[in-house]
């Protein structure tokens, strides 16, 4: 899936847009976020950072707190190991 999201995103990718500058600003006034992934990793940051300043470990999200928020934290160390 990363690699697909490089190339899509990439000068690369095997196909034009169609969109237009129009159709753009139309999404843009929809407040269109371009970058949902990077979006998302923002918020569960945002919300590990509310978890820690309750009291909460920086170690585990108890998953009945917040199961997907236990699962970012998790992912986040995995993806640390793996480089």
């Amino acid at each position: 899936q990363r690699i697909q999201n490089k190339i899509y995103h990439s000068n690369d990718a095997p196909w034009e847009s169609t969109l237009t500058p129009k159709r753009i600003q139309q999404l843009n006034d929809l407040d269109m976020d371009w970058n949902p992934i990077d979006s998302n990793w923002e918020q569960k940051l945002l919300e590990f950072k509310q978890h820690v300043n309750k009291g909460g470990k920086n170690i585990v999200v108890p998953m009945d707190d917040n199961p997907s928020l236990n699962y970012w934290v998790q992912r986040q160390r995995l993806d640390y190991k793996v480089g």
